[in-house]
């Protein structure tokens, strides 16, 4: 079939116009069709009136002999838009050197049909619902190419250092420094893990924990070197091996690049729009979500809902008239699961093991060797009942592994019934008859009410294995008598039991909320903690109970008594949060005794800390006074400090990868920068964010809403990044730090300039009838100059060292050919 054509000639000389159907091309338009012509191709709903603005491919158009022809078409993707079903994908690429019909339309299927208006020349593809395919959100993607390919790294540390005083002038003190580097190219990353305890004393000493080389990508991850029992337990128990290093090697699928989108629900929810319209999710009558879709089907994204297992109404509203409605069932219990669903995970290892205590070993030997596997499956719905309200879901983690001459399996099972409760078990065997078993069930009270839990575990291990035996129960659990009357608080039990040492403790606690209002909140606490060891007929009894008044201002007082082996001890504590400052909060604790058992305790005890957080460190000082005779105090400090391309900077966060901005900013100025939707101060010239590696970011940014600070950001306003461990990506973004100044050109004599061009290298403005003007100033460059037809040039450096967003600078003197004097 060939397009009707009454007339067609194409020449360089003589261009004569075409007829195609029913309309005249002119002569020059039908030439460059003659040479082929590439148009895009939009969607539209089959019956639809609305064009969609969405462009799903590229046509090449070429006007033959034998009418016009589809030469080549090149479909586009759009991760926002409709998804073409896979069968409509395959048809549209097989359009080569395809002729319009007389109607210049080409039909593909029954459900979809290319069409092109003449009229306009847009060329549509015409689908129904069938000729789509859902956009499914992804459960599971894979982390791309590191963005930093130099060598950078991160240090991170902790320092904690005591020291206590007696009055007698005995003192004791103790300190450690706990580093961790990981250098890092690209996505090949070395880690470096280490102690130094007693810094300075006489019995100073220094342990390596790690000495690592790993590389994860593209869901498989290998690691060897000295590496730490949990690098070996990414899927299931390794108990056996407790606080042993081991020499050797690990290589499995389970894997940080294989990243796992827990967070939608596992049920997709998918819609369907014959054009643009929005999708609106109710639950029991109340609007929960609202979301924006082009014409097509697509998943619903279920991550900004509510966790739980419910039923919502879905309704698609387009130009405001509902054209859907369904009911959903919403499943994110099992979001918080650690493999993939239905996805079968595996690590095997093998080396050296060299124990740090064999104390409770009939061996005294301190070495062996391992070898082993793990593999771990998920399956959150194994069991759904017809009504869809109880579903089932299961988890298998084993471990098997040959260590001094005993072969070991370690194997945990967990059962959910959604959002009615969990079912555990954590088993360990080895040959000999040696055996731990560990049970666990949690379980939630209907309507929100409560819950409640038991724990059994039972062990016989002997001297075979480095695991203490064990031989203990407990239980308890939690009502909400909220549930039932107005601030009626809630109710904590619970009992522990270890037979093995014959103790027990019994646990009570009640609160509740006595006032909430605009001034604060004042809540009650009470509780009883008893305990007995070894069957004794004396035991230790503690009885409380306090005032917590949560005040405006970021301020926490509590006030309460306690009773403990006969002594009654008032107390009073205080708390207060700052923001924006070096310290971040700050506090003290008072205690009085009021009734004296003469059991020995002090008469009165006082303590105090204070939180400090910086851009370069943050951490703690303590200061307490516990009785008469002694003074206690310590210290806590952690931060980070990265490198990167010759750049360093510090911070007071702890993560493995980050980004250093290099932002140049002058006297206290802040800037802020978003990452990923969370925001950071930025100050000075070099500023450190660090970040967890194995993921991607965006980091943005801009002016802080907190300050008065005004920046133009000229270049690098964004950047996308993917870090892995020990990546720092520097971003060096173009910044002019402005300040808005006010002023007024005069004259020598005071005579005003009016109607005259002031400059700078960023913009001009012009003088008033007053002389008076105004106009925004790079910090780095504070001149302005002015230009008189009469008078020549006269220039001025202003004064903004300490200016921040605004400034008054006064009467500015014009000097023809001289310095402007500002005054």
């Amino acid at each position: 079939m060939s397009l009707a054509i009454i007339s067609f000639q194409v020449n360089a000389e003589n261009l004569q116009d075409v007829r195609l159907g029913n309309y005249l091309i002119p002569g020059i338009f039908g030439q460059a069709l003659a040479e082929g012509m590439t148009i895009p191709v939009f969607l539209r709903y089959k019956g639809g009136d609305l064009q969609e603005k969405q462009k799903v491919a590229d046509a090449l158009l070429v006007l033959g002999k034998d009418g016009l022809i589809i030469e080549d078409i090149v479909l586009v993707d759009n991760p926002d838009g409709a998804m073409l079903a896979e069968n409509t994908r395959k048809l549209i690429s097989s359009l080569k050197d395809h002729l319009f019909n007389k109607n210049t339309r080409i039909v593909l299927s029954p459900d979809a049909e290319l069409n092109l208006n003449l009229r306009s020349f847009v060329l549509t593809l015409d689908v129904s619902e069938k000729s789509l395919s859902a956009a499914i959100i992804p459960r599971q993607s894979v982390l791309g190419r590191s963005s930093v390919q130099n060598f950078s790294s991160v240090l991170n540390y902790d320092l904690g250092i005591y020291r206590s005083q007696t009055k007698r002038g005995n003192s004791s003190s103790n300190s450690y420094l706990n580093l961790d580097n990981t250098f890092g190219i690209a996505e090949h990353h070395f880690n470096v893990n280490g102690s130094l305890y007693g810094i300075g004393d006489a019995q100073q000493s220094a342990q390596l924990y790690r000495l690592m080389y790993e590389r994860d990508m593209n869901g498989r991850r290998l690691a060897f070197g000295l590496v730490d029992t949990w690098d070996l337990q990414s899927l299931g128990s390794l108990s056996a091996l407790s606080t042993s290093h081991v020499y050797g090697v690990t290589y499995g699928n389970k894997s940080s690049t294989r990243i796992q989108h827990n967070q939608h629900s596992l049920t997709p929810i998918t819609v369907f729009l014959p054009s643009a319209g929005e999708v609106r999710i109710y639950r029991q009558g109340r609007l929960l979500n609202l979301q924006n879709f082009s014409m097509g089907s697509f998943e619903v994204d279920t991550s900004r809902l509510p966790f739980g297992i419910y039923d919502v109404d879905v309704e698609v509203v387009i130009d405001g008239k509902v054209h859907s409605r369904i009911r959903q069932t919403i499943n994110k219990v099992f979001s918080g699961n650690y493999v993939a669903a239905k996805e079968l995970n595996w690590q095997v290892y093998g080396g050296y093991v060299d124990y740090d205590n064999r104390s409770n070993r009939k061996d005294n030997s301190n070495q062996t060797y391992l070898a082993g596997a793990s593999a771990a499956i998920s399956y959150p719905e194994i069991l759904k009942l017809a009504s869809a309200q109880a579903i089932f879901g299961l988890a298998i983690q084993t471990s098997a592994y040959t260590v001094e001459d005993h072969l070991v399996n370690e194997t945990s099972a967990s059962l959910s019934v959604n959002q009615y409760g969990n079912l555990g078990w954590q088993g360990l065997i080895t040959q000999g008859g040696h055996y731990r078993n560990i049970f666990n069930i949690n379980a939630s009270l209907p309507g929100g009410s409560g819950s409640l839990w038991a724990n059994r575990e039972k062990s016989y291990i002997g001297t075979s294995l480095p695991i203490y035996e064990s031989d203990t129960y407990s239980y308890g659990g939690t009502v909400s008598l909220n549930r039932f009357f107005e601030r009626g608080g809630q109710m904590t039990l619970s009992r522990t039991v270890d037979k093995r040492d014959r103790s027990s403790s019994n646990n009570f606690e009640y609160s509740t909320a006595l006032f909430t209002g605009r001034y604060g909140t004042v809540d009650l606490r009470a509780g009883i903690q008893r305990y007995q060891y070894g069957y004794q007929a004396n035991s230790s009894s503690q009885r409380y109970i306090s005032l917590d008044f949560s005040l405006p201002l970021a301020t926490w007082l509590s006030t309460g008594i306690s009773s403990s082996n006969g002594n009654i001890r008032a107390h009073l504590a205080a708390r207060k949060s700052f923001e924006d400052a070096v310290l971040s909060s700050a506090g003290v604790n008072l205690a009085k005794l009021i009734k004296d058992n003469n059991n020995g305790e002090s008469d009165y005890s006082a303590s105090g800390f204070a939180a400090f957080d910086t851009k370069y460190s943050a951490g703690t000082f303590s200061l307490s006074r516990p009785d008469n005779n002694r003074l206690n105090g310590n210290m806590t400090a952690r931060g980070a400090v990265a490198y990167s391309d010759k750049n360093f900077a510090a911070s007071g966060l702890q993560e493995k990868s980050g980004v250093i901005v290099k932002t140049d900013i002058l006297d206290g100025a802040v800037l802020s920068a978003q990452v990923n939707g969370r925001s950071y101060r930025l100050t000075g010239s070099d500023n450190f964010i660090p970040l967890p590696p194995y993921a991607q970011y965006k980091v943005e940014l801009m002016n802080d809403k907190n300050s008065m600070d005004s920046f133009d950001i000229v270049k690098g306003r964004t950047s996308n990044v993917t870090l892995y461990p020990g990546n720092v990506a520097v971003y060096a973004p173009e910044v002019k730090q402005l300040v808005t100044v006010f002023g007024r050109m005069t004259t020598k004599n005071g005579q005003a300039i009016a109607n005259a061009v002031v400059r700078n290298h960023i913009g001009k403005t012009t003088t008033d009838a007053t002389g008076t003007f105004a106009m925004d100033v790079d910090k780095r460059f504070p001149s302005v100059s002015l230009v008189r037809e009469d008078s020549g040039i006269c220039e001025v450096d202003l004064d903004l060292d300490k200016a921040r967003g605004v400034k008054w600078v006064g009467n500015v003197i014009c000097t023809p050919q001289t310095a402007l004097v500002q005054r």
